[in-house]
């Protein structure tokens, strides 16, 4: 299997609150990525437990 953790130091992941985000997240987290970096436009939900720093993004206008 390929590996892509020694291509790969940072990752964000937009629309980190989602459930296919948080999913990415713990792929991601799985792989020992270095920085698992989420962003949505809301807070306080499971987003925030999986990644490493979480962010909130303003909305697209």
């Amino acid at each position: 299997m390929y590996n892509i953790n020694k291509l790969l130091d940072t990752v964000l992941v937009s629309g980190g609150g989602g459930d296919i985000g948080v999913a990415i997240g713990r792929i991601l987290q799985e792989l020992n990525i270095s920085n698992v970096i989420g962003c949505d436009v809301k807070r306080e939900h499971a987003g925030e437990c999986v990644f490493d720093f979480f962010s909130q993004a303003p909305l697209a206008r």
